[in-house]
């Protein structure tokens, strides 16, 4: 049930776009490849290791339980937040120079991929969740949220597409916003997690962001579009992380023991 509905969630959207504007639906596929291959590749990747680890703590009671949500939290939030906002700030040179778009085309395809960067934020932490519950037999739970997200989300769709696929990408933001919300609400009553630990985890990830979004910004509206633009914001980008990094010890404490897990 829960994959049924996932896959709905993943790919209902295609469906509503064909049949409601499928004049934009070159540009809606094309705006969400990018954060798609991007994200959702890497997440899945992480995925398949949060599986197996909350699985072998369920077994040593709620505290580790705990705190390998918070750390799972700091890891996604890490990765989920800069990269989101990063592939937000190039949609502009992505679009221009992967698709070779231009004029209204382009900017409807740009607005769509920065909308759906910024969803992907969110979908980004509900990973550290959505595991959990499975890992705990639990999937009941998510069955029941995602069978309340889906129909709103595809409901929601539906009315808004005429008005252009930006505002099917708006409805992403607010749902995943939304439920991403409330299934760590739910998640955090079932483990007993609290809720400033799980807010202290996400601030890390933010610190990041926020250095990434200062220098990657000013760049980006000041410069035109190309693919010099586009190599300009990246290395800003990466500047401002790196800043972010010097700023904020627990995230330079977490990229050093993953770094120092990957080396050995």
């Amino acid at each position: 049930g829960s994959r049924l509905l996932g896959v709905l969630s993943l790919n209902g959207d295609y469906v509503v776009v064909g049949n409601r504007r499928p004049d934009q639906y070159p540009q809606y596929y094309q705006a969400f490849r990018l954060p798609e291959f991007v994200l959702g590749a890497q997440l899945n990747a992480m995925s398949a290791v949060l599986f197996p680890m909350y699985s072998r703590l369920r077994s040593e009671g709620r505290m580790p339980m705990r705190e390998a949500l918070y750390k799972a939290l700091r890891l996604d939030a890490l990765f989920s937040l800069p990269v989101g906002i990063g592939l937000a700030l190039v949609a502009r040179d992505a679009i221009g120079l992967m698709y070779g778009l231009d004029g209204e085309s382009a900017k409807v395809a740009t607005q769509t991929m920065e909308v759906l960067s910024i969803a992907g934020c969110f979908a980004g932490l509900g990973f550290a969740t959505g595991d959990l519950l499975f890992a705990i037999g639990r999937p009941g739970i998510m069955v029941r949220i995602n069978a309340v997200m889906v129909p709103v989300m595809l409901v929601a769709m539906w009315f808004v597409a005429p008005q252009g696929v930006v505002w099917v990408a708006v409805v992403h933001l607010v749902v995943a916003a939304v439920f991403t919300v409330v299934r760590q609400l739910v998640v955090n009553h079932v483990v007993e997690a609290d809720a400033i630990a799980v807010l202290s985890a996400l601030v890390p990830g933010l610190i990041i962001a926020a250095c990434v979004l200062a220098a990657a910004l000013p760049v980006r509206l000041s410069t035109d579009e190309g693919f010099v633009s586009m190599v300009l914001i990246v290395l800003a980008g990466a500047v401002g992380g790196l800043v972010g990094l010097g700023i904020s010890g627990s995230a330079r404490a977490e990229v050093k023991d993953l770094v120092a897990k990957v080396r050995g």
